[in-house]
């Protein structure tokens, strides 16, 4: 691997399939969030297809059970906050515009959306001494913090048109 701060993992031969995003820069191999199921390939094709059309440049490793994207740490940072935000989405395709406009830079004062990660972050942390989480973010914080991201990035995004 190169020097991309961010990984996405995608397992497409679990039991549900499986895609994580990591910080490479972080001395632990946890992953940040993990999304299971048909949502999880759904959220890579929207990924990918968007990386794709702006002609963002990834690298791809494969193995037999796992695929490794290495992202530049701004796409990979947008990638959180839209995994974020599609955590409780029933329709995460519906938000492909925003994972747009994220990664362009589109987003006007964006900067409050990255708060978002911080307070999850937090959150988890606090929760953590009730029971032992496998990810950095738990889960029922990202979706207790999910709606209300897509809601103000929503917002946001209207004042950038």
């Amino acid at each position: 691997m190169n020097k991309s701060i961010y990984s996405l993992v995608y397992r497409p031969l679990r039991k549900k399939p499986e895609i994580s995003l990591r910080i490479l820069s972080e001395a632990t191999t946890r992953d940040f969030l993990v999304i299971r199921g048909n949502k999880a390939t759904r959220i890579l094709k929207t990924i990918l297809t968007v990386l794709d059309a702006y002609a963002i440049k990834y690298n791809v490793a494969t193995s037999t059970n796992e695929e490794i994207y290495e992202l530049p740490a701004d796409v990979g940072h947008a990638s959180l906050m839209f995994m974020m935000m599609v955590y409780s989405a029933k329709e995460p395709d519906k938000y492909v515009s925003l994972f747009e406009k994220l990664s362009a830079g589109k987003i006007p004062l964006s900067i409050h959306l990255k708060v978002f990660v911080d307070i999850a972050v937090e959150l988890s942390e606090v929760a953590s001494h009730v029971k032992k989480r496998r990810t950095i973010l738990s889960g029922s914080v990202v979706r207790s913090i999910s709606p209300i991201m897509r809601d103000l990035a929503k917002v946001l995004s209207k004042f950038g048109e």
